[in-house]
């Protein structure tokens, strides 16, 4: 029983060695062997490089990410101490509030009282 694609592929080639080593002379099939060894050779190569391809896309696409999560970061802490600026002027505006009307209410008073 074949466990792998691998060797899948490796019996289909010694099967496809087998009948052309009876289908042709022995020139014939190494000429035939050394095209598809120079086939698989380039195949490798392409892979080889749509790897080494993919590994550096990754990699730049990881440093955009990182540089986009730090711009990110940033902006949220601008705006978390922005929040916290306008959180402390709401702050101070409502206690100003509360003290004008304190006074206006205790002026009010005082004139109530002395009309009447």
């Amino acid at each position: 029983m074949v466990q792998s694609e691998t060797e899948r592929r490796t019996l289909k080639l010694v099967l496809a060695w087998s009948r052309a080593a009876q289908q042709y002379g022995g020139g014939e099939l190494e000429r035939v062997v050394a095209q598809q060894q120079a086939a698989l050779e380039a195949a490798c190569e392409e892979r080889s490089r749509l790897q080494a391809a993919a590994k550096e896309s990754t990699l730049k696409l990881q440093t955009e990410l990182e540089a986009v999560q730090d711009r990110l970061d940033k902006a949220a802490a601008r705006v978390s101490s922005q929040q916290a600026e306008i959180d402390a002027e709401r702050g101070e505006a409502a206690e100003v509030r509360r003290i004008v009307e304190a006074e206006f209410l205790h002026k009010l008073n005082a004139l109530k009282h002395e009309a009447e």
